[in-house]
């Protein structure tokens, strides 16, 4: 639209457009002075020269680039927020470079789903890596139940599973040792209880 004059014939819906806008739209002449900005980049992301110039990492507007993509993290009264800024020629009618246009989109939303998306990926990792130690065989005594490690040390199951793992156990006795251990106390239905 800049390119074939399009604005130019029509001057009015060039404000009109960049106000309807969600992106925050700034155009610097020449020398690297705003001349115009959107309701979007005043208000919305309330960008002026230096948050612009300093998140495209120049000094002045005068030392933007002529394209550039960058993206930005920005620190202020709104908090911290992320920018995804496009910079662009301006030309004039003859072709001569008359600017530069800067297109301001807010990230900050897509930055925070990304982080929590990358946390979610290292806990689902770690915790693979944590049950990957348990899997194939092991080796386990017939007669004590001892499993043998990776070094051929002996050891009580509970203290193998535990320390290859973040299971903790705890200790009780089942109905049927129950009723083997302690048969006065047993009604001789509590095995058949626990079957159901």
């Amino acid at each position: 639209m800049l390119r074939e004059g399009l604005l130019d014939l029509l001057p009015q819906p060039e404000h009109t457009l960049a106000e309807m806008m969600e992106d925050g739209v700034l155009v610097l002449d020449w020398r690297g002075s705003v001349i115009f900005t959107n309701d979007a980049a005043q208000n919305a992301l309330a960008l002026d020269a230096g948050t612009l110039a300093s998140a495209l990492g120049v000094a002045t507007l005068a030392d933007v680039p002529i394209e550039s993509r960058a993206e930005a993290r920005i620190l202020g009264n709104r908090g911290e927020r992320w920018l995804d800024l496009r910079v662009g020629p301006v030309f004039d009618r003859w072709g001569g470079l008359a600017g530069r246009l800067v297109v301001a989109r807010e990230v900050t939303a897509q930055k925070t789903i990304d982080a929590e998306r990358m946390r979610l990926i290292a806990e689902l990792q770690d915790a693979l890596g944590k049950v990957s130690q348990l899997e194939g065989m092991l080796p386990i005594c017939a007669n004590c139940r001892k499993v043998r490690d990776d070094k051929g040390y002996w050891d009580r199951i509970e203290d193998y599973v535990g320390r290859v793992s973040s299971v903790e156990f705890t200790h009780g006795i089942c109905p049927d040792c129950s009723d083997r251990l302690y048969p006065e106390l047993s009604d001789g239905r509590t095995s058949e209880r626990w079957k159901i």
